[in-house]
């Protein structure tokens, strides 16, 4: 009986190790499968570098010409998507927040649809730029960053908060990952 016995402690200390094995190939085809499929939604605020260069001041100009606004907006927000973007689903809730936020700190709210063919300074929506007393920069850039670009990472909700403390970031954000939809 004692061979039998031993027989069996072997045999189980091979399905063991087999075990081990599948578990490990299982482990790395999941990571790997994970890696690909987050590179997939992060994508680049500015991939071909528009903002590179620019004044805050030009910035604001620019984007005001392009979207036909008037140069002179004092304390706005001006909300940027393109309706066909898939991220708006996604930071619906936060882009939501952001503008009462903002129409509780007597901010005026404008929102701007992007045409299907955009080619100009904006490089992906959604989009902010959020303008002082002044008209002048306070910040322009995503929302937020990250995977789901939701409340938790939320850039501008930080900006507008110290903003509100009397600190104005005049921030151009273009070097962020998230979940963006660039313009041509």
């Amino acid at each position: 009986m004692l061979p039998t016995l031993n027989n069996s402690i072997t045999h189980n200390a091979k399905a063991t190790k087999y075990h081990y094995g599948v578990i490990c190939i299982w482990l790395i085809f999941t990571i790997f499968t994970a890696s690909y499929f987050i590179r997939d939604r992060l994508t680049l605020f500015d991939p071909q570098e528009k903002l590179t260069n620019l004044t805050q001041r030009m910035l604001v100009k620019n984007i005001l010409e392009e979207l036909n606004l008037p140069k002179h907006l004092p304390n706005t927000l001006i909300n940027i998507i393109d309706e066909g973007c898939r991220c708006n689903l996604i930071s619906r809730d936060h882009l939501a927040d952001v503008k009462r936020n903002a129409i509780n700190n007597n901010m005026t709210v404008i929102n701007i649809t992007l045409p299907a063919r955009f080619n100009g300074i904006i490089p992906s929506t959604p989009s902010v730029l959020a303008l002082d007393h002044n008209s002048a920069l306070i910040y322009f850039g995503p929302y937020s960053e990250g995977l789901a670009c939701g409340k938790g990472e939320g850039i501008i909700d930080l900006v507008l908060s110290n903003y509100k403390k009397g600190f104005n970031a005049q921030l151009i954000m273009a070097n962020s990952e998230g979940c963006y939809c660039n313009t041509l």
